[in-house]
């Protein structure tokens, strides 16, 4: 079952689903109808960081990519987000 903080987190990031089945979080990123398949990750910051870099490969291909966000404004939001997460998690 999921902490109050972890549901938190898991809501505000892009690009990723949390599967109870399997305990992992699943990142996708939609783009030219199509949905691309990322990978699955332990740690929603982790699935959330594999999206920024999707789009960042993507604003440097397609300049019809502008619609894309990231999750992260830079390293740092990711290592605090990180240590939330572990925290919770009690690692």
């Amino acid at each position: 079952i999921m902490s109050r903080d972890e549901a938190r987190i898991k809501n505000d990031l892009k690009g990723i689903e949390y599967k109870e089945s399997t305990g992992v979080y699943h990142t996708r990123i939609y783009y030219r109808a199509t949905i691309h398949r990322l990978g699955e990750y332990e740690l929603a910051c982790d699935a959330a960081l594999a999206y920024d870099e999707a789009v960042r490969l993507l604003k440097d291909s397609s300049s019809s990519s502008s619609d894309l966000t990231l999750n992260f404004r830079n390293k740092n939001d990711y290592l605090t987000l990180r240590s939330v997460e572990m925290k919770t998690r009690g690692v």
